[in-house]
């Protein structure tokens, strides 16, 4: 029982209660009704005895504000230490009360809270340790509160973990009071006030899974509140032979697969690189070896012996951590990116695979030695558990092996992981994988799941998919565990971790009632819209079929935003008008308007993307046809390259913040092929990383990635990426397969390190090389990386791709351009965001301004809207807002200026609001070679909340800063050319631009 003035969750209380004395009154309506009536009518007081019918076993555990019990523990309490502190936080945090805490040799007085086992739970008849594997029961009992729970996890029935039981029966009291933790930050915790707390209660419960872990930050460093736990068997299975590079490249080359070059697949290692990259990538093993089999057996002899320090201190250096082997458990998992041995016995066993998918392609070959290693395990570790990853081309269960010994365990790496499972394939072809790999090893599987994947920043609530997935494989899982990357934005997927959490305790956990909780607790005046807006993206996800494949994992852009995909142009509408209306009520607490904030700003990036696709607004950048291509030599001084404008990398992939240390690229192209020149900015070259070799995994050198598309589907790409020692790596997807061997035919490049200062990469691509045709040589989707490993080791990108390489969503566009004649152009820098597009027009092409400013071409002129709908950035507030509608800085060498050089646009401005159109010219006079230039306002004023149409020659009007004593004159050359609006300091921009042209030949007009 409790005395609650939590009103929010007061139906959470009285329900209960109602539903418990129904047969009491069934057989009299008007009885059962008055019944109903009179509980309403408690509600409205000051404290409500919910519970007040059964009063026999509850019990008063704080009364108005003042303690009303003591927290009695064992004399050995010291593993209770985190229970007795956060049940009195909270109970504090509740009321307002701290409770006293007493041993049971003290003397006591009064009701008791008995947290864990003590001589008082023993005179009830209770006992710890005849509750299963991490149960607990909460129990009240005249004058007494019992919080019991287990203080050992079973798990796969043999693997004892300590743990804390009585936490969970603490804080499933505490939820029963109301306490929800929704993410692990104080803005996320609900809290209820209840100055009079009387419980009576009657629980047991044990969660349906034993594995419940996160390697997702925060929640992995908070994962008691979340009732999960720290697992050691399958996270163990974690690239265990990462050390085999360092330890026998020089003296047992042997181990190391041969490549089709006849090269070995090992690297040496790197001295100056930090753990992370001196693990997991460096060496493939030829596993039909029999030697690198003993060699195992050796070396696992030796790590439980300790008979050779530096092998030991070798293997820690080289594996993560819960890679390494412990007294119960020893992990096998191959590095990164399988490696193939040309011997005859590894094609053999290939061969078996040869017909089945990415996830299948190496599973024999891997199993046959993990069956191998299991058997000699068994014979010299009895008491161990082999534990296998199966993992990337060996997911798949082997097709050669029916019975592996019961000594080995499998971690099933869902590589198309819980989100993607939407798809009926996909799911029904991971749910094959752990039947099949239970019933080959007899033993439970615990499963991996990966929510990188899919790489997108639209969000996608995969609980429902869970739940089925925990109901379909609770019989033959041990459980999952999380692991995470960057690209999950908490604010977006937040709630899929909660009730992941939920879900591994209980898979029937009412998913709905849940939700309307969460937005009830969390939004308060705005629940209805926050909850419509999480049903609604629910809703998208989970029942609107894609399709994905092998090498992208992800919807294409047009499953996600196109008319009939999961995010149309009106969804996406919808979800950001709800989140405007829910910023923009009135009423809200701080906390609440803070959460709300916390979401918009989450989802902003999906927002961006979804406008991106669906308006084409993507950046864009240039590649100019040379008069004289460069010679390929990494020199960026050759004469060909002087007058292409650089492109600045310089952004991290993931937020896109500015980096000193960048690259500048820049490109241009013949009639045969695109050229390519980067200067890579490197102080410290001495430590840049180049141990890769032609096919391997570059991506972790010091490099430079280039993505190019052609086809502009944004799902077709080929991959070219280049080291600073020049080895190379190659990937072409077509139709979303990918093409075996595939090499640019014709290509060239080299790199050069300059000491201390660079390195630089140059490259030709022959257009033939890539089946490019030249009618289709217009505007290609592309993107360039570099990844620094001295010091930053992150990815700078061109075009920031919110943290995966492969987001080919937001790539920004490539126009090969001959000249800048009659460009028409757009490009709108918003909420940090920056769009663009353009369209050539052709010489026997018109434009024409009629009366309502309407322009218009043969290909026409789309209407873009850039009304915002939301919260502009803290950044914004009470500053001068600059929104550049045309930051177009390409250059003009061939286009004198002449009296005709007109700038349109059109824009509508709420009424009150002022703005002023300005541009930058840099030009140069006639017969000189200085580059000048000129600022001008075009117009100053308000609309009036009506669409103005702005018109101007560029010769008439008056500068306002000026470089050079002389004005503009007609046969001066123009360079560069920048349109922008400005806003006063104290207006936040709100209104609507649709049209910018720049018209800067006059033949066309």
């Amino acid at each position: 029982m409790k005395k609650c003035e939590d009103k929010e969750g007061i139906w959470q209380t009285v329900m209960p209660v109602i539903l418990r004395h129904k047969k009491r009154y069934t057989q009299n309506f008007y009885s059962y009704k008055f019944f109903c009536i009179i509980l309403l009518l408690l509600f409205f007081g000051s404290t409500m005895d919910i519970y007040g019918v059964e009063k026999m076993n509850s019990i008063e555990i704080v009364r108005d504000g003042q303690p009303n019990a003591t927290i009695v523990v064992s004399e050995n309490n010291k593993h209770l230490k985190k229970a007795i502190q956060d049940l009195n936080e909270y109970l504090f945090k509740i009321s307002g009360s701290k409770l006293p805490v007493k041993t049971d040799k003290q003397e006591i007085s009064g009701n008791m809270i008995l947290l864990g086992d003590s001589k008082f739970t023993a005179e009830l008849g209770l006992d710890s340790r005849t509750l299963k594997s991490e149960e607990f029961i909460i129990k009240t009992y005249p004058g007494k509160l019992v919080l019991l729970g287990n203080r050992e996890r079973l798990i796969d029935g043999w693997y004892k973990q300590k743990t804390q039981g009585v936490l969970w029966a603490v804080y499933e009291f505490l939820e029963q009071l109301g306490v929800r933790w929704y993410y692990p930050d104080e803005l996320w915790i609900y809290v209820p006030e209840i100055k009079t707390i009387e419980v009576s209660m009657d629980i047991k419960k044990s969660p349906a899974f034993t594995v419940r872990d996160f390697l997702t930050r925060p929640w992995s460093s908070n994962k008691l509140f979340f009732r999960g736990g720290n697992y050691e068997g399958g996270k163990r299975s974690v690239h265990s032979d990462a050390y085999w590079a360092e330890a026998y490249h020089a003296i047992h080359p042997e181990y190391f697969a041969t490549l089709e070059s006849g090269e070995k697949a090992l690297t040496a290692p790197n001295p100056n690189a930090k753990h992370h990259h001196r693990r997991r990538w460096d060496g493939h093993l030829n596993y039909t070896n029999p030697m690198v089999l003993e060699q195992f057996i050796k070396d696992i002899h030796v790590w439980y012996d300790k008979s050779d320090p530096e092998l030991i201190k070798n293997w820690k250096r080289c594996v993560n951590a819960v890679g390494l082997p412990n007294e119960l458990i020893i992990p096998f998992c191959p590095n990164d990116g399988i490696a193939i041995d040309q011997s005859e016995a590894s094609k053999k066993l290939l061969a078996i695979n040869k017909d089945r998918n990415l996830f299948g392609k190496a599973s024999d070959l891997i199993h046959s030695f993990s069956l191998k290693l299991a058997e000699r395990l068994k014979k010299d570790f009895p008491k161990k558990r082999l534990f296998l990853a199966a993992y990337s081309q060996y997911s798949a269960p082997p097709v050669s092996i029916d019975k592996m010994p019961d000594n080995c365990y499998v971690s099933l790496c869902t590589m198309q992981p819980i989100a993607n499972m939407k798809d009926p394939k996909i799911y029904n072809e991971w749910l094959g994988y752990i039947k099949k790999w239970h019933k080959i090893t007899g033993n439970k599987v615990t499963v991996r799941h990966y929510s990188c994947w899919p790489r997108i920043v639209a969000p996608f609530p995969w609980a429902g998919i869970y739940q089925r997935w925990l109901k379909d494989t609770q019989d033959i899982s041990s459980g999952s565990w999380i692991c995470s990357t960057a690209m999950n934005k908490n604010a977006v997927h937040h709630l899929n971790y909660y009730f992941y959490g939920k879900l591994n305790w209980d898979p029937n956990y009412d998913l709905d009632k849940g939700l309307k909780e969460y937005t009830l607790k969390m939004y308060g005046p705005v629940a209805d819209i926050m909850l419509e807006f999480f049903q609604l993206t629910q809703d998208r996800w989970e029942n609107h079929a894609t399709e994905v494949n092998e090498e992208q994992w992800e919807p294409s852009s047009k499953q996600l935003y196109g008319d009939n995909g999961i995010y149309p142009k009106t969804v996406v509408n919808k979800l950001r008008a709800l989140l405007a209306k829910a910023a923009n009520t009135k009423g809200l607490s701080p906390q609440q308007q803070k959460r709300i904030e916390w979401i918009c700003n989450g989802h902003s990036a999906f927002f961006a993307e979804a406008a991106a696709i669906q308006e084409e607004n993507h950046p864009v950048y240039f590649a100019e046809k040379f008069n004289n291509s460069p010679v390929i030599d990494a020199d960026s001084s050759d004469s060909a390259w002087t007058n292409i404008p650089e492109i600045k990398v310089n952004r991290f992939i993931d937020d896109g913040k500015q980096t000193a240390i960048g690259s500048s690229v820049k490109t241009g192209w013949t009639d045969e092929a695109l050229y390519f020149i980067a200067d890579n900015t490197e102080l410290h070259t001495d430590k840049i990383r180049i141990l890769g070799e032609d096919g391997g995994q570059l991506w972790n050198d010091d490099c430079i990635e280039l993505w190019l598309d052609p086809s502009g589907s944004r799902v077709d790409f080929m991959q070219i990426i280049i080291n600073a020692k020049g080895k190379a790596f190659f990937r072409r997807v077509k139709d979303g397969k990918k093409i075996p061997g595939w090499i640019p035919e014709g290509i060239e490049y080299k790199t050069r390190i300059y000491p201390g200062k660079k390195w630089t990469l140059e490259m030709k691509i022959p257009f033939a090389g890539i089946g490019d045709k030249a009618e289709n040589r217009a505007k290609w989707v592309w993107n360039v990386f570099r990844h620094r490993t001295p010091e930053v080791g992150r990815y700078l990108a061109l075009c920031p791709t919110m943290g995966q390489t492969q987001n080919l969503l937001v790539f920004p566009l490539l126009y090969f351009i001959e000249n800048a004649k009659g460009l028409v152009l757009f490009d709108n820098k918003f909420n940090g965001k920056t769009f663009a597009d353009a369209w050539c027009l052709k010489g026997n092409e018109k434009i024409n301004l009629d009366g309502k400013v309407s322009l218009h071409n043969s290909n026409g002129i789309r209407i873009v809207d850039v009304d915002p709908v939301g919260i502009l950035p803290e950044r914004w507030v009470g500053k001068r807002t600059i929104i550049s509608v045309c930051a177009f800085t390409q250059r003009y060498p061939d286009f004198n200026i002449t009296p005709d050089i007109c700038i349109m646009t059109r824009i509508k401005l709420r009424p009150g609001q002022k703005a002023e159109l300005h541009a930058r010219l840099w030009y140069v006079k006639k017969g000189e070679d200085k580059v000048r230039f000129t600022d001008r306002q075009l117009w100053n004023g308000s609309t009036e909340g009506q669409w103005a149409g702005i018109a101007f020659n560029i010769m008439q009007e008056q500068d306002k800063k000026h470089d050079g004593s002389s004005q503009l004159q007609a046969g001066d050359r123009l360079e560069r050319l920048r349109l922008y609006f400005k806003f006063p300091a104290e207006d936040i921009f709100h209104g609507e631009i649709e049209y910018v042209l720049i018209n800067l030949n006059s033949a066309v007009m």
